[in-house]
This record gives C-alpha cells, structure tokens and sequence, in this order.
C-alpha cells in the first residue's frame, strides 16, 4: 500500500514541473491505448499477451492516480472511461490471447469501474457501464479475490441496484465468496488477501438486504443463507474447531464490527421481509493495494470501516 501523502505530494511535484508535460503525456497515453484497442479490434486480430499486459499497466496506472485526490485535480474521470469502455468492448468480443490475459484484463475492468463508480470515501458516481461490472463480476466465479472485492465495494457504494435476478446472483457470488474464507479455502499466499477483503464482502451482503423484496425474498428462502449465518456466528463466538488458530483470530477481528449488525438484520428479515435495515450501512472507505510484483501485479481495492 502506497503512502497517501507521499503519493499525493509527488503527483503535485510531478504537475507543477512544466517540462514534463504530464497532463498531455497522460492524455497521450490514454489515446495510444484507445488507438491500439480500436485497431486491433477493426482488424479482428487477437490481443497478444504483451499488448494485454501493456493495456492493463496503464490502465492501473491511471486508476492509482484517479484514487487519490490530488490526482483527481490533474487526470479526467471521462477519457479513463472511455479506455476502459473501449476495454469491455474488446473483452465482450473475446479476441485474446489466451484465458490468464483475459482474466487480468477482467480483473482491471472491473475494479476500473468500481473505482470511477465512486470516489475514496463511498459517494456514488454515476456510471454509464454498471451492467457490464456486474456481468463480468459475477462471471469471474467467487474464488477470484481480487474481482470479488472491487464487486463488493461497489455493491456497498450503489446509489441504485439493478434487477432482482442479478442481485440474488449477486448475493449468492457473495456469500460463496465469504463462505470460501470461513473455511479457509484459499492457499496460503491468498489467505492475507481473504482476510482483508471479508469486511467489505460482507458490508456488501448487508447492503443487498435492503434491496427489492423479490431479492430477500429469495435470499431468505435459500438453506445456504441459514448455512452462512450459522458459519458467520461461529467465527463471531469463536466456537469453531480451529478457533485459536491465528487466520480465525484476525478474521474474527475483521468481522467482529459488521458481522452482528449482518445477523441481526437478517433476524429482522425473517421475522418480516419487508422489515427496514435497524441501523444505516457503515461509512466506509476505500484503499488499493498492490498485491503481487511487478509487472504482474494487481490492483486491490478493498473496502474499511471509516476510521
């Protein structure tokens, strides 16, 4: 994770330095890749995995700029969609190289989205693009951690949800996802990353219960919810078998703010499904890490309680 101040401070040192043009090159950069996109696309010709690897930098570089607030005073919101945009579109007509670029393109969309969605602190931003996060989102399976916490953020910072369909898809992927950590499903080198990305999974499942009563409708009849929340009690209560091992410590830990405001609403549901949230959706906020080296690194986007 990337000091917030020192990035910030850089980016200004960067703009203020009239011979480096930074603003033009960034705006080059965005219409070199658009260029590259649109012709590969016109061409119908695979994108190889080093014009892949190429497009997702820049995309991710972008993104870490647009993250911060005093990069949001020198990069515009509108042509890094525009790339991204021109990105679903080459995806949508699957024309790469092969399954691992696809998915890390996947994985850069979707937390691109997700970050031009909303700013920092949780505030929506209209997007023109929500159908096609969730559809690559939900798509990506549960197991993919990174796409899975960009998706949650998002669910949680929706101004508006959309069909009822999609949100039980929705609320399934999630609560798989979750399900996968309680029982510590992930390898070794992914469980750091599990336990980071639980607190915002689960602010997203509390934010789908106070969707159409279709969606909880469905979410309440399904045994796998009553599953979950007999797993999620277990890890609150440490009555698990595993319970003094260091990962059901901390992720007891992360849980342990959000957890019983997510059963207690899903009480309340069950005893009327029309029932209201008993209390407001957390403030949060977002931080991305980097996860992994370069240049095959991704971005992380995970959502923490506002400190």
């Amino acid at each position: 994770m990337v000091n917030e101040g020192a990035f910030a401070q850089a980016i200004n040192d960067i703009c203020e330095d009239k011979e480096i043009h930074f603003k033009e090159r960034i705006d080059e950069l965005i219409l070199q890749s658009r260029r590259g996109l649109i012709r590969s696309t016109e061409s119908e010709q695979n994108l190889s995995n080093a014009q892949a690897d190429e497009v997702r930098l820049v995309v991710y570089l972008l993104l870490r700029i647009w993250h911060s607030a005093e990069g949001r005073k020198h990069v515009q919101r509108q042509p890094i969609l525009n790339l991204l945009a021109s990105l679903t579109n080459r995806l949508l007509k699957d024309q790469i190289a092969s399954p691992s670029a696809y998915n890390c393109l996947r994985e850069a969309i979707v937390t691109g989205f997700c970050i031009l969605d909303t700013d920092p602190a949780g505030t929506p931003i209209k997007s023109p693009k929500q159908e096609d996060v969730w559809r690559f989102a939900l798509n990506a399976g549960c197991s993919n951690l990174v796409v899975t916490s960009s998706f949650a953020h998002h669910v949680m910072a929706a101004a508006r949800l959309p069909d009822p369909l999609t949100c039980a898809e929705a609320w399934d992927h999630l609560r798989d996802a979750i399900t996968l950590i309680f029982r510590r499903q992930f390898l070794e080198d992914e469980q750091a990353v599990a336990l980071i990305v639980s607190w915002g999974v689960c602010g997203a499942l509390l934010r789908l219960l106070d969707s159409d009563i279709l969606t909880v409708h469905f979410i309440l009849s399904s045994p796998w919810t009553m599953s979950f929340c007999v797993e999620l009690n277990k890890i609150l209560q440490g009555e698990i078998e595993e319970s003094e091992n260091d990962y059901f410590q901390l992720l007891k830990r992360q849980l342990i703010s959000i957890g019983p405001v997510l059963l207690d609403t899903l009480r309340s549901k069950l005893d009327s499904d029309t029932a209201r949230m008993k209390e407001d959706m957390p403030t949060f906020q977002s931080r991305l890490i980097y996860h992994g080296r370069y240049p095959n690194y991704t971005l992380l986007l995970v959502s923490h309680m506002f400190e």
